[in-house]
C-alpha cells in the first residue's frame, strides 16, 4: 500500500467507515516485567510480506486501553495496513500519575521489537495520547529503545510537566482533568484517604456520564464531614487547589524530574509528529507548540497539527471538515510515511 493509499485509509476508516475492515485477535508478547496478553488490529484483507508495526499507550480513561476514542484508532491504522498493538499499562489504568508507567512502556515497547514473529523488522511506531505521551516519549528515548522506535505519534500530550499539573488544578476547563489532579495530589501529598480516592474516582465516572456538577456536590456529602469538608474546599478554591500543588511537589521532588520530558528530548532519535486540538480543555494546546519549539531547537524531524477536528483526543467531524483537514492529513501523513519506512 503505498502512501497516499494508506493516507485516504486511515482517514476514511477513522471517520467511522472501518466496518468489515479489520479484524482482531489477541497476542502474548514476553517482556522483562513478564508476560502481557493484548489486543491486536490488522487489516481483514490478505496481505503480502510483513505489516508495520505499531504500539498504542493509552491515557487515564476509565476505559483503559479499551477507550472507544483509542479503539477507533487503532482500527482506521489497521484499515491503513498496520498492525496495532494496544497494551494496558496498570498504573495509568489505575488512574495514577507517575513514573512507573515509563518502565512498563519501556519493557513492552522492547519486548515487542524482541518478537520476530510479531515484529520482523525489529522495530515499531509509538502512539500515545495525554499524560501517557510523554511517559511514551521518555521511554523511547531510552538507550535500549531509541533505535527501535521509527516515529512516534503525539496527541494532546504535555511538554512541561510541572506546568501541565498547575493548570490541570488551577485554569483547565474540563472537571476530568482536574478531578484526576486532586486525586493524584491528595495521595503525592500524604493526605488522601479511601474515603476520598473513591469520592474522586466516582465523580470522574460522573463527569464521563455526562452528569452535572450537582452529582459532585452529592458524592462530597456522602463523605464523614472531615473529608467532606477537604474535599469541597479543593474543589471550590483554587488557592486551596495551589496549596496542595506546593504541598505535594515539595514532597515528592524526586517524581517530577522523572517526568520531565526535556532530558528525553535531548537524545530522541525518531520524528515525532505532534498533533492537538485548538480547543482542547484538560491539557493547553500550548503545551503542542513549546514541545515543537524544543523539537526544532534540538534538530529532531517533527510536525505540528492544532486542530479544530479533535478536541482532548475525541475526533469531531473530518471528510465534511474543509480546509481544516488539510493540516491534519499532512501530519498524519508524516507519521504514517515513517512508521511505514
Amino acid at each position: 500500500m503505498n502512501s497516499k493509499a494508506r493516507l485516504f485509509a486511515f482517514l476514511a476508516a477513522w471517520s467511522g467507515h472501518a466496518r468489515g475492515l479489520f479484524r482482531e485477535r489477541f497476542v502474548d508478547v514476553a517482556t522483562s516485567r513478564g508476560p502481557s496478553r493484548v489486543r491486536c488490529v490488522e487489516p481483514a484483507w490478505p496481505h503480502r510480506g510483513d505489516l508495520p508495526v505499531a504500539v498504542f499507550v493509552h491515557g487515564m480513561s476509565l476505559h483503559g486501553e479499551r477507550d472507544p476514542r483509542q479503539d477507533a484508532f487503532c482500527e482506521a491504522l489497521a484499515c491503513a495496513g498496520f498492525c496495532v498493538l494496544a497494551p494496558r499499562i496498570d498504573e495509568v489504568a489505575a488512574l495514577r500519575f507517575g513514573s512507573e508507567s515509563v518502565d512498563e512502556i519501556e519493557a513492552f515497547v522492547e519486548g515487542v521489537c524482541g518478537d520476530r514473529v510479531l515484529c520482523p523488522a525489529g522495530r515499531t511506531a509509538v502512539l500515545s495520547v495525554s499524560f501517557s505521551a510523554a511517559a511514551t516519549l521518555i521511554a523511547s528515548a531510552r538507550p535500549r529503545l531509541r533505535d527501535r522506535v521509527s516515529v512516534a505519534l503525539v496527541l494532546g500530550g504535555y511538554c512541561d510537566v510541572r506546568l501541565c499539573v498547575e493548570q490541570l488544578l488551577t485554569v483547565a476547563r474540563d472537571d476530568y482533568g482536574r478531578l484526576l489532579g486532586l486525586k493524584n495530589f491528595l495521595r503525592f501529598a500524604g493526605e488522601s484517604t479511601p474515603g476520598l480516592d473513591e469520592a474522586l474516582r466516582r465523580m470522574c465516572e460522573d463527569n464521563v456520564a455526562g452528569l452535572p456538577e450537582s452529582s459532585r456536590v452529592a458524592r462530597a456529602r456522602e463523605l464523614p464531614d472531615a473529608e467532606r469538608a477537604v474535599l469541597e474546599a479543593l474543589l471550590s478554591s483554587v488557592e486551596a487547589r495551589k496549596a496542595l500543588l506546593a504541598r505535594a511537589f515539595a514532597r515528592t521532588p524526586d517524581l517530577w524530574d522523572l517526568l520531565d520530558l526535556a532530558p528525553a528530548l535531548e537524545t530522541l532519535r525518531f520524528p515525532v509528529a505532534i498533533v492537538h486540538g485548538a480547543g482542547d480543555e484538560v491539557i493547553d494546546v500550548e503545551h503542542a507548540h513549546l514541545l515543537a519549539a524544543e523539537l526544532r531547537a534540538r534538530g529532531v524531524p517533527h510536525r505540528l497539527c492544532v486542530t479544530p477536528l479533535v478536541d482532548h483526543g475525541t475526533r469531531k467531524g473530518l471528510l465534511d471538515a474543509g480546509l481544516a483537514i488539510v493540516d491534519l492529513a499532512q501530519c498524519v501523513s508524516f507519521f504514517l510515511a515513517h512508521a511505514a519506512a
